[in-house]
């Protein structure tokens, strides 16, 4: 999806994001969190993109034996129809930027009132949060 997102990893709290997110490569295309591999180039700002070199959890779905909580944050681009919504999951910990903001929050402190920005710079509306439950967590490191 390409929101400005802040992932920190420390050993008591879990900051992934679920299986079913997604993430911009370098040139385009679109992979799921599940499917990164140590040296893909993803977007992690606006038009800037980064190396995986590491992950701080890659516990796949099949090898989960409980489901982790997710936030699944539904955005909207202003002035856009709803069908052109995009969605997010990430654990409740894990630190989000909110448009205008230059410090980050948990996911968990979103609401629906809240502003992101976009891959390109864009503000996107928060339009739905829910709480959701998945096998597998992911969460890539980059440099």
């Amino acid at each position: 999806l390409g929101y400005l997102i802040k992932m920190m990893v420390s050993q008591d709290e879990f900051e992934c994001f679920s299986p079913l997110s997604t993430v911009e490569l370098e040139g385009g295309n679109i992979k799921s969190m599940q499917d990164l591999e140590i040296g893909d180039k993803v977007l992690v700002g606006p038009n800037k993109y980064q190396s995986i070199y590491s992950f701080g959890h890659k516990l796949l779905e099949e090898d989960a034996v409980d489901k982790s909580e997710f936030r699944k944050i539904t955005v909207v681009e202003q002035g856009r129809a709803m069908s052109a919504s995009s969605v997010l999951e990430l654990t409740p910990d894990h630190l989000i930027y909110c448009h205008g903001e230059d410090t980050p929050i948990p996911a968990s402190l979103l609401e629906e009132t809240d502003l992101l920005v976009g891959k390109n710079g864009e503000v996107l509306h928060v339009h739905k949060i829910d709480r959701v439950y998945r096998h597998g967590l992911y969460a890539p490191l980059t440099a």
